[in-house]
């Protein structure tokens, strides 16, 4: 997510939501890597579609 493409960081984010959603025990890995921080600070990219999908990974 820390990518200076802002393709690849939007992808990441993607990625996160997707595995956040699907596993219970993935989920609680990534809390424990202070994902959540890491999609925080995507709130401020300046790339709107990044902005997006760290939003929709955070819901």
């Amino acid at each position: 997510m820390e990518s200076p493409d802002p393709a690849e960081r939007k992808w990441a984010c993607v990625a996160v939501s997707n595995l956040i959603q699907n596993d219970p025990s993935t989920r609680r890995l990534l809390q424990g890597k202070n994902i959540v921080g890491a999609l925080i600070t995507r709130l401020s990219d300046s790339e709107e579609e990044v902005v997006v999908e760290a939003g929709g990974a955070l819901r």
